[in-house]
């Protein structure tokens, strides 16, 4: 029963509404503990792609990476090469913060890479699985030829009964592979008050939007240093208990999404910019990947350090938050960075991209 399931982000009430009936469908035609899972874009108003499937397993299975196929590959830039749209973007951005209509905004830019291989999508997902165990891993295929996959760091949101979690990561720091350089990046990221003003937005938001539907949260300062691959974060653990009756974990992640992680602060009007400034479509970049179940139980995390596969070019997504201490040339970097979680996963080295 791989039914989609339709609805936005924007009336999420309505959304899991129409899962909950999906679901009991599901239960009456035989299907034990049915799930709902997949992902919704970026957009609140785009439908998100979310199906019922037959079967699944909670089993963690990983193919031999030993035996997958070579990647052939094909970029007409380096990651580190930008197009004048990207920085004409960021000075705009710091414009608009400058004269105060708005504290922060996320903007992104995409690398197109040319994939000649049948089975991309299982080749990159295993070696994402090898390359970052700990993060949320996924493959999501929406028809013969057209995936999306990624490995994302944060978590939005966790429902188990009546408890509630979300760990958001906001603030960054390229990692190094020697073990001083590594601290001190770490302890720079830490000590930085633009990181830390950044990370702040994010937590307060949160807080602020599950505070409706939960007891008093536990948000405990400061945030901790995560790593994640080629990048430190900062995140916060915030947990709390849910007021009854208990919202599901999809109507949870539809009420925080989208986090000043991946939009910006105050949302409309660094939703705005972002429509005016990027060249791209996001779909579902920066939006959110995960499950819920019959009883509403279930994680979804913030779909970022991912690629869309369509028609032979996968097109991977890197966005960087801007604030007023932000510069054209940090946030370049910071991209780049961030490109390289995936890179390095289709046989890209570090020094492939300089």
């Amino acid at each position: 029963m791989s039914r989609q399931i339709y609805g936005s982000a924007n009336m999420p009430e309505q959304l899991w509404a129409h899962a909950q009936d999906l679901l009991t469908e599901a239960t009456m035609a035989g299907i034990e503990n049915p799930v709902i899972v997949g992902a919704i874009p970026f957009s609140k108003t785009s439908f998100p792609e979310l199906f019922i499937p037959l079967s699944y397993s909670r089993d963690f299975v990983r193919r031999d990476t030993k035996t997958s196929k070579k990647l052939n590959l094909k970029s007409g830039s380096s990651p580190l090469s930008l197009d004048g749209s990207f920085i004409s973007a960021v000075a705009e951005a710091l414009r608009k913060i400058s004269n105060r209509e708005l504290d922060k905004v996320v903007l992104s830019r995409t690398l197109d890479l040319k994939v000649e291989l049948q089975d991309s999508g299982h080749t990159i997902v295993d070696r994402l699985l090898r390359l970052y165990p700990q993060a949320y891993n996924f493959y999501l295929p929406l028809d013969k030829d057209h995936y999306w996959l990624g490995a994302s760091p944060e978590l939005l949101v966790r429902r188990q009964g009546a408890s509630v979690e979300s760990f958001p990561l906001a603030g960054s720091a390229a990692r190094s592979s020697q073990p001083d350089q590594d601290r001190h990046a770490a302890q720079a990221l830490f000590d930085s008050q633009k990181d830390r003003r950044e990370h702040q937005f994010v937590v307060d938001e949160i807080a602020r939007l599950l505070t409706p539907v939960s007891e008093p949260m536990r948000v405990p300062p400061p945030p901790l240093l995560v790593p994640a691959g080629p990048l430190w974060h900062l995140g916060t653990p915030i947990s709390a208990t849910l007021k009854a009756p208990w919202p599901s974990a999809m109507e949870l992640a539809a009420r925080l999404h989208p986090t000043p992680a991946v939009c910006g602060y105050p949302t409309q009007s660094a939703w705005e910019l972002i429509d005016r400034l990027e060249p791209h479509a996001r779909g579902l970049y920066a939006g959110m990947v995960g499950w819920t179940d019959a009883q509403g139980n279930g994680e979804w995390a913030v779909t970022i350090r991912c690629a869309q596969y369509h028609a032979g070019t996968l097109r991977l997504f890197a966005g960087a938050g801007i604030v007023a201490d932000s510069s054209v040339e940090s946030e370049c970097q910071e991209t780049s960075t961030k490109f390289s979680t995936l890179l390095r996963a289709l046989g890209i080295t570090d020094e492939a991209c300089a």
